[in-house]
């Protein structure tokens, strides 16, 4: 691991060879080092057999990523280092990101930068994906270059990684589980980590006469307390490896001394713990709240007892917005809650454009302003298509930027549309299950999401046909549920795990402008009661990011996206919009026939006359298209009442 962290650190590029070991058995190690290794492809290597291809292998990535042999004598001198690319890798993970590279890559809002410059700034409360992790180093970092005067500063963890990273509870004894979910157990557990690890810190403070006290604490703590320094994520976890009894009267018979001793701290101390939320992602909910709750609430604690003593840790906002206290009143001022505009989220994908491609901006970069729909006249920005199909968060938009840098001097606009529809169906889609897991109800396995994802036949659903879907996922048959709202204890919510996850969409109505739109969860959107069921709609809106997915495990029945209807966060719902999306499910139905053709071919016609900014009235039913429309439609003529509907609907907004 040291080997990997320094390589790491100095940017090298990683070859990964899987020896006699499948991709699946790697990915169950769930190593710590395993984000060191970046996006690049692993290459299995079957005893002899496989050397020769991966050598061929690692030899063409090394060249389509610029490694050439070195000549002897480099010139590494610029004119201008601030507009030279920081790297050509998008890190989409902090720990992929050099220390001197913080500067640059770090985008402040007004928000991040009270975080950052603040001295009553302890706590970071975000959802997956906004940053916390980079901004917590960051935090770090610039604490560090502060001049001081007098006795250095003690940081926990003393060197690299900057931060404490907690790391996996995958051996807790189901004992625990009931424990931990109570907010006081959680605290007292952290509240004794925290004073052994920063006690082991400053060995002085504990007398050659105080030795016995120790001697109640098991083996491994007390050799810590005699002088090895330890962080305190892992104090917590050898204290779960206690029996539950054991620990309460351990933490009972030390509570004193502990205390006694941590008022003795008289020099600067801080602490930065992270990544708690993923260490116990596997507990039930109330322990993964009460959990990472217990951390801030006994650095709170520990900070008013002593002032020399800083804790800076990291809380997910789903985690902080449910936990309940009589102390969480007194946090909010020491908790920044990150969220980001559209606006900032776009500024910041320019910024690190410039740093990782030396390019102005999001459109150098990529060569082009706008994309086009083959059904859609009215083209889209390059960006908002981009970022329709993420969930709103840094860490989306940056995972889409490094697949494009990859094959950046052959970028098309078509192949650029590709990518968007690949990355967010093999890696934004996957990983926003994962990390709402604790959330969901059903669809946190994986085998219950594909079957249930594989029974959505189009992006846009009524309100019965998705009461429906949910009745065929609950081994029902069709029509035998009226509602969502069945709180039979058999009787499973896919949709509702699909909008807590922000993959289902409703209309919603501007309350000022009264303006009809499309909503999605968006990340800064708190989730303060979990039980709450799905918003009661007329149309239910399949998030653009899951339509690749779905169609891949729609292999035998065909997935519809509606053509006509730009789907996505923010977007406008014009009242013609159910009529497009009912004629092409209509359409849909004779795929591949003449009257497929002429139907797309009207629709087409009659959208673009609707996006014009035209007042003549296109005499659409004398068209022959629409003439030969109603010469091949089959009975019954539904098909027939929705386009009238439609050219109805035309006719009165051209009035």
């Amino acid at each position: 691991q040291n080997e990997l962290e320094h390589a790491h650190q100095l940017e090298r590029v990683f070859f990964s060879l899987l020896l006699d070991m499948s991709k699946e058995e790697f990915d169950g190690l769930n190593a710590v080092w395993r984000s060191m290794l970046g996006a690049g492809a692993l290459l299995p290597v079957a005893g002899h057999v496989g050397i020769a291809d991966a050598v061929d292998r690692i030899l063409k990535g090394a060249r389509s990523l610029g490694i050439r042999p070195q000549p002897k004598s480099v010139d590494r001198t610029t004119k201008d280092p601030e507009a030279q690319p920081t790297s050509r890798r998008w890190a989409t993970d902090a720990n992929q990101i050099s220390i001197r590279d913080l500067d640059r890559v770090v985008y402040r809002t007004d928000l991040i930068e009270d975080f950052l410059e603040s001295r009553t700034k302890f706590f970071l409360s975000a959802t997956k994906g906004l940053g916390k992790t980079l901004l917590l180093t960051y935090k770090r970092d610039l604490i560090a270059k502060e001049p001081r005067r007098g006795a250095a500063r003690c940081m926990i963890p003393e060197g690299r990684p900057y931060l404490d990273f907690m790391s996996e509870l995958r051996s807790l004894s189901e004992r625990y589980l009931q424990p931990l979910s109570e907010l006081n157990t959680a605290k007292r557990l952290w509240n004794a980590s925290l004073r052994i690890s920063v006690l082991t810190h400053h060995d002085s403070i504990i007398s050659n006469d105080e030795q016995f006290e120790l001697e109640v604490f098991p083996r491994r703590i007390r050799r810590w307390l005699q002088g090895v320094k330890v962080e305190p994520t892992v104090v917590f976890k050898e204290f779960t490896n206690l029996p539950v009894s054991e620990l309460n009267r351990l933490i009972d018979q030390t509570e004193s001394f502990l205390d006694h001793k941590i008022r003795n701290v008289h020099s600067s101390t801080m602490l930065f713990v992270d990544k708690v939320d993923q260490a116990v992602r596997r507990l039930p909910r109330q322990s993964w709240i009460n959990v990472q709750a217990g951390l801030i609430e006994a650095a709170w604690e520990m900070m008013n007892c002593n002032s020399h003593i800083r804790v800076f840790a990291t809380i997910r906002e789903e985690a902080f917005a449910n936990y309940e206290s009589d102390v969480k009143s007194n946090l909010l001022g020491a908790a920044t809650r990150l969220a980001y505009s559209d606006a900032e989220l776009a500024e910041m994908l320019d910024k690190l454009c410039h740093c990782y491609e030396g390019k102005s901006g999001f459109r150098e970069f990529t060569g082009f302003n706008v994309v086009r729909h083959c059904q859609r006249p009215d083209p889209e920005d390059a960006y908002q298509f981009m970022q329709r199909h993420t969930f709103g968060r840094p860490r989306d938009l940056v995972a889409m930027a490094s697949a494009m840098s990859a094959v950046r001097n052959s970028l098309s606009e078509d192949r650029f549309q590709k990518l968007v529809h690949e990355t967010a169906a093999t890696s934004l889609v996957s990983n926003v299950f994962d990390e709402f897991q604790v959330f969901l109800t059903c669809l946190d396995d994986r085998d219950n999401r594909e079957r249930f994802l594989a029974s959505i036949p189009r992006n846009v659903l009524e309100y019965q046909e998705a009461v429906d879907v949910s009745a065929e996922f609950n081994g029902l048959p069709p029509g035998s549920m009226r509602h969502f709202d069945d709180n039979s204890e058999e009787i499973f919510h896919p949709f509702r795990d699909l909008y807590l996850a922000g993959l289902l969409g409703v209309i919603d109505t501007d309350p000022e402008s009264g303006r009809p739109f499309q909503r999605f969860r968006q990340p800064h959107e708190l989730i303060r009661d979990v039980g709450l069921g799905v918003p009661k709609a007329e149309m239910y809106l399949i998030h653009p990011a899951l339509n690749t997915y779905i169609a891949q495990h729609r292999s035998t029945r065909p997935y519809s996206v509606c053509s006509h209807v730009r789907i996505g966060h923010g977007e406008d719902w014009e009242p013609h919009n159910r009529l497009f999306c009912e004629i092409e499910k209509h359409l849909g139905e004779h795929l591949g026939t003449k009257l497929h053709t002429l139907g797309y071919r009207l629709l087409g016609r009659i959208h673009a006359h609707l996006k014009s900014n035209h007042d003549r009235l296109q005499p659409f039913e004398a068209g022959s298209d629409w003439l030969k429309i109603r010469q091949v439609t089959p009975q019954p003529e539904e098909l027939i009442y929705w386009f009238e509907e439609l050219l109805e609907d035309t006719r009165n907004q051209r009035l």
